[in-house]
Parts: C-alpha cells; structure tokens; sequence
C-alpha cells in the first residue's frame, strides 16, 4: 500500500496544488438528526459540499472532511475558511469535504459544561453520520471515487472539538456520566 501511496505522490499531488480548479458538488443530503433546543425537538436535515480536483482521474482519493467553527451557536459548510480550505485542498488532489453538523443555541442562555458536552456530542455524531454516508455512497454509486481507508477529518474551532473528539472518544467509560443517557438516547 505504501508503495501505491508513493507512486501517488510523485507528481507533487497531496503537497502541492496541481490541480488549477475544483469542481464542487453543492448540498448532498447526508441524513438527518433530531435537534433539541429552547423550543423543543425538530428534525434538521444535514447537507454537505464535495470539492474534486477538475480533471482528475485517479480513482480511490483520500478524502478530508472539514467542520466549520462558530463556538457551536453558528457558522455554516459555506464559510469562506472552510471554503478556502476544501479548495486548497482539493487543488492537491484530495477530495474536500464541507459537512453541515447541528448547532445548539441552547449555549447562548445555558452555558454550562453539560450542554457544551451535548454540544460537541451532536457535531460527533453528524460527523461520524458523514462518514457513514461517504462510505455508503463509494460501496454503491462511486460518485466521488473516494479510498474509504483514508478518510480524515478537522475542522475550525467548535469544529475541530468535534473532530478530534470523534477520533478519541470510542469508549462508553470515556463519557461524562452526566451525559450519559443523553448520549444512548441521541444515538450513543
């Protein structure tokens, strides 16, 4: 496998932009998720945007998943860092991912450790959402000729809390106890 990454990266692809243009594909419907808030639960659909490098042939890219920040209150997929980054990334080969995750509005009144745990929760589990879609979506249709063995993921801010957070947090005793029926309630 080493040896076919190697030869990838000849042509300066993954280390330089090579690629003079991107091509995106706008609001994916990757699922939906319950959201709780002030005014009680409401279903919120999730989308996300795929940046390719135009004319690229190569069959089986890494993919680079990337969440906006926004304290967990605000932001969006189109934010112009975010955007910067699937571009840039996408101009060195990688296929870019911009994924919508739910927000909680609740932090702005109840700012307190339990709802900034929940907060970080949701982003984890639309992330892991958006992977599972990816996966899906290469195993039925390759509409993104993706290699689901490398898939990564950061992100901005609240973004990146999640991000990290969904790559380190696999046990059920690494949870706060005090969301812990949150959490096997909204999915595990």
């Amino acid at each position: 496998i080493s040896f076919l990454f190697t030869q990838e990266c000849s042509d300066g692809r993954y280390e330089e932009e090579i690629f003079d243009n991107v091509w995106i594909t706008s609001g994916v419907y990757y699922g939906s998720n319950m959201n709780d808030g002030l005014f009680g639960s409401t279903e919120e659909d999730l989308y996300l945007d795929v940046y390719e490098p135009y004319g690229d042939d190569l069959e089986d890219r890494p993919v680079v998943i990337f969440m906006f920040g926004g304290s967990f209150v605000g932001g969006s997929r189109t934010s112009s860092d975010i955007v910067e980054l699937c571009t840039r990334y996408a101009k060195r080969g990688y296929v870019a991912v911009a994924i919508d995750y739910r927000l909680t509005l609740d932090l702005i009144l109840f700012a307190n450790e339990t709802t900034a745990y929940k907060a970080a929760a949701k982003g984890i589990h639309d992330l892991k959402g958006a992977i599972r879609f990816l996966r899906m979506n290469d195993e039925l249709y390759n509409d993104f000729r993706i290699d689901t063995d490398r898939i990564y993921a950061g992100g901005v801010s609240a973004g990146g809390i999640s991000a990290v957070n969904a790559a380190y947090l696999n046990l059920e005793s690494e949870v706060p106890s005090f969301i812990e029926d949150w959490m096997n309630d909204n999915g595990g």
